[in-house]
């Protein structure tokens, strides 16, 4: 069926098929098995951003936090709907000019900017308005932080989710 020209190129093509595979499985295998070491060295990364830092706010402050910014810290839907539209309909014209399109990006980008700064000015005033003892173990839920370790995280359970290598998990040896 195959002319030896044939079976050259499949083997070929088998070949690399395979190599590309395993180097993706090799990319996989190394990034689980050295996801934390980088993170674990820097407490109060700023990469972890506002998300963490509200997060690991406690239940109450985080309440408060909430009321102050009326239940949503960006800008109303309609903004930003209206902004993508735009900037949709500048996409669509047959010329367009790079300060045009720089311009409508512009317009979403303040939309988004002045949520990040309500956002900033709220937690900000919620953080200053903490004790010098709740602003210290505060500091210190940050820095236990750890992707994907919720065991200091209380926003679903009252403690803190248990995980299985947690002491509290374990029954008590009598």
């Amino acid at each position: 069926m195959l002319g030896r020209s044939g079976a050259f190129w499949l083997k070929l093509v088998l070949a690399l098929s395979l190599a590309l595979n395993l180097v993706v499985a090799g990319t996989i295998v190394g990034a689980l098995l050295h996801r934390g070491d980088i993170v674990r060295s820097m407490p109060l990364d700023p990469g972890r951003g506002t998300f963490a830092m509200i997060a690991m706010l406690p239940p109450e402050r985080r309440d408060a936090l909430r009321e102050a910014l009326g239940g949503r810290p960006g800008p109303s839907p309609a903004d930003l709907a209206a902004g993508w539209a735009d900037l949709r309909a500048v996409l669509l014209e047959p010329e367009i000019t790079a300060a045009t399109l720089q311009a409508q990006m512009s317009d979403i980008r303040r939309l988004q900017n002045e949520a990040g700064e309500r956002l900033d000015a709220a937690l900000a005033a919620e953080l200053a308005a903490m004790s010098p003892a709740e602003r210290s173990e505060y500091v210190a839920r940050l820095e236990r932080l750890r992707p994907g370790d919720r065991r200091f995280d209380d926003r679903h359970h009252g403690e803190g989710h248990r995980g299985p290598h947690d002491d509290r998990t374990k029954p008590d040896a009598d």
